[in-house]
């Protein structure tokens, strides 16, 4: 990454950061899933200080094959019209969709809606111009995430754990118990209009004491290790479904 690069996404996330934590559901959830499981409170800092340990250097980060593939994966799954943009239309029927089939109810919907809206802000205004009306390609999509995983500002503000990743959870976890089964977790592959198998195979990937559940702290550290990690060994690289078969154009050419 150039220093102008890193100069210019650290000077939009920085200014992103303040909408994204003046969200009033955002201030609700500092820490992450505490109010939603009020009983419950998962250690999930530990889990992220850990997992920083395992991670390259800022300004090495996003340029391996795999993470690559991930990013491919993860872009076919939010793309969900299938038409080769990640829209946020893409990201609203996502919230909506699976509000209605989890277990959220009306405010929490809202509050989750707003949430996607300003995490939409926050890491995407980075490339596009045009605000909720911008459709980002995946060469768009893999240069945001690149410069994301390298900026400090992310690793010490937090953000898919802190923001997002309660309201996921509590929309799949319909019994309201605190964990998520592998059919529970298949609502978030049906709401992305992903094959039911994917993501029973992408379950088993996260499920790593193989006792049939998820606890939050579990699906945390998952997607964190999925957007950050760069080990292929890993099984969690199947999280959003079998990878795709990118070819990175810089190794071929």
């Amino acid at each position: 990454m150039s220093l102008s690069s890193f100069v210019r996404s650290a000077s939009g996330l920085l200014k992103n950061t303040s909408r994204l934590v003046s969200c009033q559901a955002t201030q609700k959830r500092t820490y992450g899933v505490m109010d939603l499981y009020p009983d419950k409170r998962p250690d999930v800092s530990s889990k992220r200080d850990d997992l920083s340990y395992n991670l390259l250097p800022i300004g090495e980060r996003g340029n391996s094959l795999i993470f690559k593939k991930k990013m491919a994966t993860m872009f076919r799954f939010q793309d969900i019209d299938n038409d080769g943009f990640i829209t946020w239309a893409d990201m609203e029927k996502s919230v909506v969709d699976l509000s209605r089939l989890g277990g959220l109810n009306k405010k929490e919907m809202n509050d989750f809606r707003e949430c996607a809206e300003y995490q939409w802000h926050y890491f995407f205004d980075l490339k596009g111009s045009a605000g909720l009306k911008d459709a980002l390609t995946f060469d768009m999509y893999l240069e945001a995430m690149q410069e994301i995983v390298n900026i400090p500002e992310v690793d010490q503000r937090g953000n898919f754990d802190t923001y997002i990743a309660p309201y996921f959870f509590k929309a799949i976890d319909l019994d309201d118990d605190g964990s998520i089964s592998a059919r529970e977790y298949a609502l978030l592959f049906k709401a992305h209009g992903q094959p039911e198998g994917e993501a029973f195979r992408a379950f088993n990937s996260i499920d790593v004491d193989t006792d049939g559940l998820v606890q939050y702290d579990e699906y945390v550290l998952a997607s964190l290790e999925y957007m950050f990690s760069e080990d292929y060994s890993q099984p969690i690289k199947m999280l959003y479904g079998s990878l795709v078969d990118y070819k990175d154009k810089e190794k071929t050419e």
